[in-house]
């Protein structure tokens, strides 16, 4: 009956597992779980894992929800916790970590769910603290400002844009190779009833760069969209009743593009699905009863393609497939 919620393979071949009892690393044999010891400064921050990322220095990154960000040392194997502090400006914005990216100047991007933006510098000497946290929030009556403070996904994509997906106010792209402070400006891509080329809802779940660096988009309730970026417009696909080629659910969790070029679209409700680019159609792959070789269920919340082949799939409720 296990939640996992993001899925990573190192650079050494471990695959990591966030869960909602903690953070578990399988070599391939046996799994060793890694969960917060409240006596113990240098365990995990928390045991709900929403978040897991690997930067060039072999750290790995977690985000946890409710104990800020972890940062794991292969070497050592112990965490080192960064947390939301009242008192300290340049702390963590907030402890609910749904995202984390690194920059091409190796900056450590994070966000969250209740408290915007942040990039992680150490060895900063314009701030106060090190490390240093620079926040990046709404502001009512900055237009240009985050279009909003709840983050459910981000990524930084190859040509060093941030963008991240908000829960009810759309899509927002930063661009990151100009000078950056607190007062940077964020483009805004938002749905719009009566306009077909906008992007189809404002409840954004997922973010993908595929591997010629086209954008998709997952919604929580409109489906799946693709970015066009010379019109900077947008390509949408949903579920069609009666059409057993059409998306299979509304709610797009998580999107991937394998090694042989096959398209995954995981949903939170329709279980996957393949999608032939080409033919603009949808293949389903769903739970069914009846086969105990079909996916385990169909509340799907990550895809990952490991570094042999497999795909593996993390669930809600039914821990992970492959």
């Amino acid at each position: 009956q296990e939640h996992v919620f993001a899925i990573l393979e190192d650079q050494k071949g471990f695959l990591w597992l966030g869960m909602e009892s903690g953070l578990a690393r399988y070599d391939g044999y046996s799994f060793k779980t890694f969960t917060h010891d409240p006596d113990d400064t240098t365990s995990i921050g928390s045991n709900i894992i929403r978040a897991i990322y690997q930067d060039d220095k072999g750290y790995i990154w977690i985000g946890t929800d409710g104990g800020g960000l972890s940062r794991y040392d292969p070497q050592s194997e112990q965490f080192t916790n960064f947390k939301h502090l009242p008192d300290n400006p340049n702390s963590l914005s907030g402890n609910r970590v749904y995202g984390i990216a690194a920059d091409q100047t190796g900056a450590i991007w994070v966000a969250t769910l209740t408290n915007g933006l942040n990039r992680l510098v150490f060895e900063d000497s314009s701030c106060a603290s090190n490390p240093c946290f620079t926040r990046f929030r709404f502001r009512p009556d900055d237009p240009g400002s985050l279009a909003d403070d709840n983050i459910s996904t981000m990524i930084i994509d190859r040509k060093n844009r941030l963008w991240a997906g908000t829960i009810s106010a759309g899509l927002d792209m930063l661009d990151l190779n100009q000078p950056i402070d607190e007062q940077a400006t964020f483009q805004h891509f938002t749905a719009q009833p009566d306009e077909s080329n906008r992007i189809s809802g404002n409840a954004i779940r997922s973010i993908y760069e595929d591997q010629e660096g086209i954008l998709w988009i997952g919604t929580e309730l409109n489906g799946l969209n693709r970015f066009e970026e010379a019109s900077q417009s947008f390509s949408s696909w949903q579920y069609q009743p009666n059409t057993p080629q059409s998306l299979s659910h509304n709610h797009v969790s998580c999107i991937l593009e394998d090694d042989k070029g096959n398209f995954w679209i995981g949903t939170n409700g329709g279980g996957i699905n393949v999608f032939d680019r080409k033919k603009e159609t949808f293949l389903r792959r769903q739970h069914t009863a009846a086969d105990p070789y079909s996916l385990g269920g169909n509340l799907v919340n990550t895809i990952h393609q490991g570094r042999t082949g497999i795909i593996w799939v993390g669930m809600m409720n039914k821990g992970l497939n492959w």
